[in-house]
Formats: structure tokens, C-alpha cells, sequence
């Protein structure tokens, strides 16, 4: 019973040409319509709705009947369905050469027809019975008649479509669709939502376009103008001969325009169409990234020569600063050109540009030394791992270091509470006041009140 409906949906669905001959060689021609489309035969069809002329023009050319006097213009298909239609246009388009008889399961002549004539790869799909997407429609009805009938009636540069990425596998499909006016878009963008399910109303739109030219769209897509842009690094240290890529960040995603990339001093830093710098000679240069309506990123680039030895011996340093003491970037810099190390500052910029240091982890680290031998609070460790006169982290090492240690804060606030006591002679109400002093240790007044109430335990 369930594959009888099945066959029924199918049926009330795809192609359903009349017996007729058809012209030998490939042609669109061999498309004619062969019905009336009478006034109100699909109840669920009316003039206002943009595919009205699609459903019509589908129901004369005997490509779509329907279910009744329906249409049901917002159900899905599935990939066996589409199959089923792009193999019986595929057939009539070529002289309607072959006899498509559906035997067990139902789809199978369409899948070895298809496999047969390239409209799918032999293993592209997997279940037949799940709805098809936007994209696996447009890629599959693409392949059902010659490329020369996809005349570009459009402009739509590569990249245009906001959500079509040019690697994507349906990409060449759906924009051949855009410029010859079959696929128009959602938006005055042109937005495909590639991996929503299909519609029928959509299918219907698709077919006939294909099949009748008249039916075509002329369209002119809008670009999506950048709102802000970034960049991947802002200053960069490099030796004559590094290459490294720059990228930027483009808000809206969907910005599709060309980003220019240029250097003030290209003998020292060159930098092509997609970013990537390459340093020429010692020097410094700034790389600018830009968009068409005027927003910019810089990136300020230094080359110093040849890696010497003492870059080498910097480095191990640095390394060594890291993997021991777990400093911060700033931290180690400003320690191997202390007079206690004693490294030029190009020395130690190599170093630092160098080294391969999770610094989130070392702030981590720093903290939770800070927690189990001094006791401290969260604010204080978080204030002690920023402060330009302490471990000198960036705000979002500390935070992750903050975020991620695992404490007890009460017991912390408890150990400060004692040794007040016992080395000060403080009251309880002093011990308080200064636990929770903003000049003193932070703790919070929960935590400080802990402290009070358990010193005596």
C-alpha cells in the first residue's frame, strides 16, 4: 500500500507528456504545451503569488497535474522525486530516445538514467527518500539539458550570491541558473538559502524557466557594502625572505566585493591581490587592506635580516621564560631587554614574534600559583595578571585564565583572614575591611564574611 501512494505521489507530481513525437535531435522545441490552464483548476493557486505563471505554465506544458484540484505550492520533494522530473526533461529535451519504466523501488530507472547521462555521480547520494535542497535541485536540474540553452541574460559575478560559497560543489550550477535568469534569489541580493528544502512553487518556477525562455528573469543584483572590516594581525616582525598571509574579516559576511591589498614601501614588503606579504628587505612597511567604500585595516610590518645567533640564543630564552616561569608575551620581552639580559630590542622582537607559547595557558598557570600559595581573590589575581608592573597579560588571557581556574575563593578569603591574625593582631571587623578594600585583597563581602565566621573553627 505505502508504495502505491508513493507511485501516486510521483505520478501527481512529475512530467506526464502525452504520447507524441518529438524532434530527433536536442532541442527545447520538443517542449509544447498540450493543456489549458483554466481560471481556478488549482484552488490553492491565485494570480497575486509570484509563481502563479510557473504552476499555470507547468499544468500546459503537461509537466506538473497536481493532486486533485491542488497544487500544494509550499510541499517539499524529495531527491527521488527530483530525479524523476530532471531525467524525463533530460529525455524529452534528447528526442525522448529512451522509455522510462518504473519498476522496484520505484526511483530506480531514474538513478541509473541519471548516473547514465551524468546529471549525478554514481555514489552522490545515499538516501533518495529524504527531501532534496535548494542547492541538490538546482545542481541536478542544471545537468538535464545542454549548456548552450543557459543563455546569460544576467551579470552575477563570482562571489555575488552572499550565501553561495564559490567552493561549494552546487556553486557553478546555481550561478549558470542565476545568469540565465531561471534562479533569481530571495532578496534583492539574491540570498539562495542553498540547504532549505525545496518547494514545489520554487520547482515549478525552475522547470519552466528551463523548458521557456519567455519565462526568464532579468535581474540586477544588489552588492552588500562592508560595515566594518579587521584584520588578522596589526603588526607583524618578519626576516628578509618570511611570507605569511594576512586575512580580513568583512561584516556583513555576505560582502562579496573585491578587497584591495596594498604596501607603502614594496621593496621592503610586497603584498598581492590576496594577502599574502612577502618580506623583500630589511625595513619597515604598512600593508593596508581596504574595501570599495572606503574602510581600512593597516598592518604594520618590520624585517630585520638574516636570523643571527643571538636571535637564536633570544629565542631559547624566551622559550625558556615560558616553559619555566609561564610570563606573559610583554612580560618576556621586557625581561630579555632588561639590563639583566640585556637582548636588543630586535633581538628580542624576533623572540617574542617567534615563540610558540600558549599564553592563555600561562596566565591559567599564573593564576592558579596566585590562588594556592598567596591566597589571593579573583579580582586580585585577575588585577595582578593585567598590571603593567605585575605579569603584564592582555586582558583576554587573564579572562580565560580567570574563567577557566578552579578554586575555593572562601577558603582563599579564610587563609588571608589568619594571617592577619596571627601576623597583625587584627580585629575581625579590620580583618573584614580589609578583605573586602578595594585597595587591599577584593574579595567579595560573601566571601569576606565566610572568612569571619569560620576563623575561629
Amino acid at each position: 500500500m505505502k508504495k502505491t501512494l508513493l507511485l501516486i505521489v510521483v505520478l501527481c507530481f512529475a512530467i506526464c507528456f502525452p504520447l507524441q513525437s518529438f524532434a530527433s535531435s536536442p532541442s527545447l522545441e520538443n517542449f509544447i504545451r498540450v493543456n489549458q490552464y483554466e481560471q481556478g483548476h488549482f484552488v490553492d493557486i491565485d494570480d497575486v503569488q509570484w509563481y502563479a505563471v510557473n504552476v499555470k505554465s507547468a499544468y500546459e506544458f503537461g509537466l506538473f497535474v497536481g493532486s486533485g484540484d491542488k497544487f500544494n505550492p509550499d510541499g517539499n520533494i524529495s531527491l527521488a522525486e527530483t530525479l524523476a522530473v530532471a531525467c524525463r526533461l533530460h529525455n524529452v529535451y534528447f528526442g525522448n530516445e529512451h522509455v522510462l519504466t518504473e519498476e522496484s523501488p520505484w526511483y530506480k530507472v531514474y538513478v541509473d538514467y541519471a548516473i547514465e547521462n551524468d546529471i549525478i555521480g554514481a555514489n552522490e547520494y545515499s538516501d533518495y527518500s529524504a527531501k532534496a535542497t535548494r542547492a541538490q535541485f538546482a545542481s541536478i536540474l542544471s545537468k538535464c539539458v545542454e549548456d548552450g540553452v543557459y543563455n546569460v541574460q544576467n551579470i552575477v559575478e563570482d562571489g555575488m550570491i552572499p550565501d553561495v560559497d564559490m567552493g561549494a560543489p552546487y556553486a557553478q550550477d546555481v550561478y549558470k541558473l542565476y545568469r540565465s535568469g531561471i534562479l533569481v534569489g530571495n532578496d534583492a541580493q539574491g540570498t539562495f538559502t542553498p540547504n532549505s528544502n525545496i518547494k514545489r512553487s520554487a520547482v515549478a518556477a525552475i522547470v519552466t524557466r528551463i523548458v521557456d525562455p519567455s519565462l526568464r528573469e532579468n535581474i540586477t543584483l544588489e552588492r552588500i557594502h562592508a560595515q566594518s572590516i579587521s584584520i588578522s594581525s596589526s603588526v607583524l616582525t618578519l626576516t628578509v625572505g618570511d611570507s605569511v598571509k594576512l586575512d580580513a574579516t568583512v561584516i556583513p559576511s555576505g560582502f562579496v566585493e573585491n578587497l584591495s591589498w596594498i604596501s607603502d614601501n614594496p621593496s621592503i614588503v610586497s603584498v598581492d591581490s590576496n594577502g599574502v606579504v612577502i618580506a623583500n628587505a630589511k625595513g619597515s612597511a604598512t600593508v593596508t587592506v581596504s574595501t570599495s567604500n572606503g574602510l581600512a585595516q593597516n598592518c604594520e610590518i618590520t624585517v630585520m635580516g638574516p636570523v643571527t645567533a643571538e636571535y637564536r640564543v633570544a629565542l631559547e630564552k624566551a622559550r625558556s621564560y615560558s616553559n619555566s616561569l609561564y610570563m606573559s608575551k610583554q612580560g618576556i620581552y621586557d625581561q630579555l631587554t632588561s639590563f639583566v639580559e640585556g637582548f636588543p630590542e630586535d633581538a628580542a622582537q624576533y623572540a617574542v614574534e617567534n615563540l610558540n607559547a600558549d599564553y592563555n595557558a600561562n596566565a591559567l598557570k599564573k593564576a592558579k600559583d596566585y590562588s594556592d600559595s598567596l591566597y589571593m581573590s579573583k579580582q586580585g589575581i585577575y588585577d595582578q595578571l593585567t598590571s603593567p608592573y605585575g605579569e603584564k597579560f592582555t586582558e583576554s588571557e587573564a579572562k580565560y585564565a580567570i574563567d577557566n581556574l578552579v578554586t575555593d575563593y572562601n577558603r582563599n578569603a579564610l587563609e588571608k583572614a589568619k594571617s592577619y591574625r596571627s601576623l597583625m593582631n587584627m580585629s575581625n571587623s579590620a580583618i573584614y575591611e580589609q578583605l573586602i578594600s578595594p585597595y587591599g585583597e577584593k574579595f567579595t563581602e560573601s566571601e569576606a564574611q565566610y572568612a569571619i565566621e569560620h576563623l575561629d573553627d
